[in-house]
């Protein structure tokens, strides 16, 4: 390409195409004047259409302005141009000149405008051009708007930041990609926006803050939470989603839950009733699946959610409050569709058979394990337990996996945390946590014998060196395995659809199978679905785990500082102490100028140093 002086060129200047007089040339560099008044020197590579006319003139200014009028002037005629030349073939600016017998600089100028200002019809690659297919055409279009829509999008977040009222639709959206900006800056045109919203905070912070406007994110969410870039609230839109109906076969069941006093989302429910000289046990658990279809928006934000989460101050659901305690919650006096495994017991309380169904049934009364420990002596209790115990020695046969007696946790009631104790022998959960694991493995054994492509939960174990018990860790998948902490051939989760993603994915599949239908989910589709679940579980597991660590901070800081506590150590990372508080069983990081001598002592705390996330403390 030779370029000489006092020909025009053009070039992008801050994506705006420029035109410029060439002043002289030297080896690949020009001197220019640009239309803007504006002497530069540029390499020749930066030029993307190159005049051959000399373009002599006092005022290079005017020639240039002018220039650009008589480009623009004949847009008209070059629109009427048949380019069906570039149906199949790719040419260069020159030689589609050349075609249509455009000879001038103003109309080859105006040619390359014309081709760069249709991006829907026109396509370039290494200075050639050829006209886009039906299909390239539609795929333009569809990009130019969904990048106008994008920009109206920013637009209505700017507006919304300095006091204007969002539409639901952009709300929605806001929502949906404000907790990914706290990790991944995925979208990083908002996060830019938002950055410059908030001009004097961290990026972080200025993330939070959106957040907290548009109320995706309670104030009252611990930092643990609020920074971890997971979501929280639920859009308007999805609040106002409406829950599909199917008919099925209603049967006169009164069934009853068994739940933490505090619960509002009930997943399960009991029935026992006597059926001539058997007894027949139904576990019926909640079926989300008939309310939710596969890749609807509630059912998309379970995958992202995976799980719901219970910090000591709030639950964060997998779905809105609306439906997780209220439609699609087990509550006492309503009528509520279910996926039911009925056994039936002789009198000697051995099984003589089992069958699951999809129906309806009344749900009677919502007990807490409070009561029923109160009336475990009563029917049905009475006879629940003496088949719950029988069921249990049947699996420890195989397999011994003893609970520690309690577990304790915060909660907070009226402004104030308090510590709550869990008693894992206690009656009423043994009771439940048998039951469930029965409808659990009936489900999966039910689906390994129709070979319905499920989720299963199973156990890898592994010694360690010096440790008498093996060490284990749970793991996802489509195949089946023998699980030993629970004595089962096949194991999964199903019997909480409301609160756990694998649980209602499971029931699809049930469903599917009980109705005669092809499964929604396919083995290659489930084993894609598993590594999303695993690693976002992964993030709520550390987040969970934070959460804790904070709130158990927060309860020592107002109720136990300069209180004697007993303490045992569990390590140590440079000047920090890990140690578990005894009698909860909580590790928290310790600050002290002194190293403990024995394994078990007492200490008193003093202050929380809340940049680490640590106590200061004494040793006694």
């Amino acid at each position: 390409m030779t370029i000489l002086p006092a020909t025009i060129v053009a070039f992008y200047n801050l994506r705006e195409l420029t035109y410029a007089w060439v002043n002289s040339v030297d080896g690949s560099y020009c001197k220019l004047v640009t239309e803007h008044n504006e002497a530069v020197s540029l390499c020749d590579s930066r030029f993307i259409w190159v005049g051959r006319e000399i373009w002599l003139a006092d005022d290079t200014l005017k020639l240039l302005g002018d220039f650009r009028r008589d480009v623009d002037a004949i847009q008209g005629e070059i629109a009427n141009c048949d380019f069906s030349c570039l149906k199949i073939n790719e040419l260069s600016l020159e030689a589609i000149a050349e075609v249509l017998l455009l000879n001038t600089d103003v109309q080859q100028a105006a040619l390359y405008t014309y081709i760069k200002n249709h991006p829907a019809n026109f396509t370039s690659k290494k200075g050639k051009f050829r006209l886009k297919t039906d299909q390239e055409q539609q795929a333009c279009i569809a990009d130019a708007r969904e990048k106008e829509k994008r920009s109206e999008y920013l637009q209505a977040v700017q507006d919304f930041a300095t006091g204007n009222v969002i539409k639901d639709e952009y709300l929605h959206l806001l929502y949906s990609e404000l907790p990914g900006l706290e990790q991944s800056k995925d979208h990083k045109d908002l996060f830019r926006l938002i950055c410059n919203i908030y001009p004097t905070l961290k990026s972080d912070d200025a993330v939070y803050q959106m957040r907290l406007r548009c109320k995706e994110l309670p104030r009252e969410i611990d930092p643990a939470i609020a920074f971890s870039g997971i979501p929280v609230g639920f859009s308007p839109i999805l609040e106002l989603e409406q829950l599909h109906t199917e008919k099925t076969e209603a049967r006169n069941i009164m069934a009853f839950s068994i739940d933490d006093e505090d619960t509002k989302d009930f997943d399960d429910a009991i029935s026992l009733i006597q059926d001539k000289d058997l007894w027949r046990l139904g576990i019926h658990v909640s079926n989300v699946s008939a309310a939710i279809r596969v890749g609807e928006s509630l059912y998309s934000e379970a995958e992202k959610r995976v799980s719901s989460i219970y910090a000591a101050n709030c639950v964060i659901p997998m779905f809105p409050p609306r439906f997780s305690e209220n439609e699609l919650s087990l509550i006492a006096d309503t009528n509520r569709q279910v996926v039911s495994l009925y056994v039936w017991f002789n009198e000697k309380l051995e099984r003589t058979r089992e069958e699951f169904c999809v129906e309806t049934i009344s749900i009677a009364h919502n007990y807490t394990y409070q009561e029923v420990d109160k009336r475990i002596k009563e029917e049905p209790f009475a006879r629940l337990m003496q088949v719950c115990r029988l069921l249990h020695e049947t699996r420890e046969s195989s397999h011994n996996n003893e609970k520690p007696r309690f577990y304790y946790y915060l909660k907070m009631r009226q402004g104030k945390l308090h510590i709550k104790r869990i008693d894992n022998q206690s009656p009423s959960r043994f009771l439940v946590e048998e039951l469930m694991i029965m409808y659990n493995s009936s489900f999966a054994n039910y689906c390994c014998e129709k070979q319905v492509p499920m989720i299963y939960r199973n156990i890898t174990q592994f010694s360690i060196a010096g440790d008498q018990t093996p060490a284990s860790q749970a793991y996802l998948s489509t195949i089946a395995d023998f699980h030993p902490g629970i004595g089962a051939a096949a194991y999964l989760h199903a019997s909480s659809p409301i609160r756990r993603f694998t649980d209602l994915v499971n029931q699809y599949q049930m469903v599917s199978a009980l109705q005669g239908n092809i499964p929604s989910f396919s083995q290659e589709k489930l084993v894609n679905t598993i590594y999303g679940i695993e690693r976002k579980l992964i993030i709520l597991r550390e987040v969970t785990q934070k959460s804790e660590r904070y709130w158990w901070l927060k309860y020592i800081e107002a109720e136990l500082l300069h209180t004697p506590l007993d303490a045992t150590l569990r390590g140590k990372t440079q000047n920090t102490l890990r140690l578990e508080l005894l009698p909860w069983g909580k590790q928290v990081m310790a600050i002290c100028d002194s190293f403990p001598v024995a394994d078990s002592f007492k200490i008193v705390v003093y202050d929380i140093d809340w940049q680490d996330w640590a106590v200061k403390i004494d040793l006694l």
